[in-house]
C-alpha cells in the first residue's frame, strides 16, 4: 500500500493522524469555550473535511472561529419548525443545528 497525500510536504507541514487530530481539535475547541456536546459535533464534521481532502475546511477552521466575535458570545440553540413537523427539536438535533451554523 502507498503513502499517497493529496498535497506535497512542506517544511511547515504537520500531518497528524485521526486520534491526534481530534484530541487536538477537541482542546482547542474547550479552551474557546465550547460545551462537550459541541466540540464532539463540531470536531467530528472538521476531521470528515479533512479526510474528504478539504484542508481549508478543517482543523484551520478553528482559527477562524476564535477569531470571530461571535463565538465569544453567549450561544442558544435555533429552533426551526417546518410546516409538516412543529413538535421542539431534541436536544441532539439543536446541537448538530447549531453546530452547522458555526461552521
Amino acid at each position: 500500500m502507498t503513502n499517497l497525500t493529496l498535497d506535497a510536504d512542506t517544511p511547515d507541514t504537520v500531518r497528524l493522524n485521526v486520534s491526534a487530530a481530534t484530541e487536538l481539535g477537541s482542546r482547542a475547541l474547550r479552551w474557546l469555550g465550547f460545551p462537550d456536546d459541541d466540540v464532539h459535533i463540531i470536531i467530528a464534521q472538521l476531521i470528515d473535511n479533512a479526510l474528504c481532502g478539504y484542508p481549508f475546511a478543517s482543523l484551520l477552521r478553528i482559527l477562524a472561529m476564535a477569531q470571530n466575535d461571535k463565538v465569544k458570545q453567549p450561544r442558544t440553540p435555533v429552533l426551526t419548525r417546518s410546516k409538516k413537523n412543529t413538535k421542539k427539536m431534541s436536544e441532539r438535533e439543536e446541537h448538530t443545528y447549531f453546530a452547522h451554523l458555526l461552521l
